[in-house]
């Protein structure tokens, strides 16, 4: 189960064994059978997700609970009373599930932007501040990826130190999201694993990005199946945001979860090009997006004028320097990147 609610059920398919190698699950798991991450005592890890909150102030507060033995490594902890506090008031009480996670339907006053999580598991007490966004529905909803979209991530630095101080933010990306967050609203959808939640959400922090909810894969195998965990992640957000319309990303999977999902797809990276007919744009850089964005502010910035536009399959307008180009490169088909195995 994660943010928006979806449960994973679905064996991981055969074709996913064949990928080429990945960045950053093998890395950790031949760290963990290497012994690179060394062991220690066993501990109770209390997290919570990111709550998105409704006009009418209904939201679902959710708290994640696991054991972990081995660094990085966890187990999900089932029949644990997670408690939950907002404003120093308590709001109700759940259990965890087989997967770890406790969910609370409840109610969050205009401005309250945090929540508490407790629970006493075998004598200690431990605590977790959630974050709350209030979301409205006439805004546009923008998922963005992370790595290789807004970050040059330093892998080896994500897993194995404590701080990543050395991935650097794509040239100009924060301050066009940090624009585009001024009048649309911003979730970044990642496959990294949830034990990089924290970290990630610090780097974001640091280097001056909008904030935003921040949804991690809730399990290795999610992580590992990232093509279909992002395609379902951004359905369910879809079924209860329909404005949940443009995606920006770098790679197959990101093409096939905003192909998939009927969004606008925008892409970082390779030679500015565009695929009017598939609603999806390549830019060489953030300052290119930037232009773009600016050119179809209008229609971008509402969502009923850009689910029309997506359906009609009217084209956006285009930089000058892209005007005269018409098909986009495309990596990965779309059939092929919803179970590439990326962790991004």
């Amino acid at each position: 189960m994660n943010t928006f609610g979806h449960k994973y059920r679905a064996s991981p398919p055969a074709s996913w064994i064949r990928r080429r190698a990945v960045r950053v699950i093998p890395s950790a798991l031949l760290a963990v059978t290497t012994g690179l991450f060394g062991t220690g005592c066993s501990r109770v890890i209390l997290s919570t997700d990111d709550a998105i909150v409704r006009d009418d102030g209904r939201t679902t507060l959710v708290a994640n609970v696991e054991r972990e033995r081995v660094r990085d490594v966890r187990q999900n902890l089932a029949n644990v009373k997670v408690r939950f506090v907002v404003g120093g008031q308590n709001v109700g009480q759940a259990m965890t599930d087989d997967d770890g996670r406790a969910a609370l339907e409840a109610t969050l006053a205009p401005g309250v932007t945090e929540f508490v999580a407790i629970i006493k598991h075998e004598g200690v007490r431990h605590q977790h501040q959630g974050r709350a966004f209030h979301w409205r529905r006439d805004r546009t909803i923008v998922a963005v990826d992370i790595d290789e979209t807004v970050s040059d991530t330093s892998y080896r630095v994500l897993l194995f130190r404590d701080e990543d101080n050395k991935s650097d933010p794509l040239k100009d990306s924060s301050a066009i999201l940090s624009r585009i967050a001024q009048d649309f609203q911003v979730v970044y959808l990642t496959g990294r694993p949830r034990f990089l939640w924290e970290k990630t959400r610090r780097w974001l922090d640091r280097h001056g990005f909008p904030a935003g909810p921040v949804v991690t894969a809730p399990s290795l195998r999610q992580c590992i199946l990232q093509g279909i965990f992002k395609r379902t992640e951004l359905a369910e957000l879809r079924k209860n945001w329909p404005g949940a319309l443009i995606g920006i990303g770098d790679r197959g999977v990101d093409i096939n979860a905003y192909q998939r999902n009927g969004m606008l797809t925008l892409l970082i990276g390779g030679d500015d090009s565009a695929d009017v007919t598939r609603n999806l744009y390549r830019f060489g850089k953030w300052l290119a997006i930037g232009e773009f964005w600016e050119s179809n502010r209008t229609i971008l910035s509402d969502p009923e004028l850009l689910e029309s536009a997506l359906k009609s399959g009217a084209p956006f307008q285009l930089p000058i320097h892209m005007a005269s180009k018409s098909k986009a490169t495309d990596p990965l088909p779309p059939d092929a990147a919803s179970t590439a195995t990326d962790t991004k």
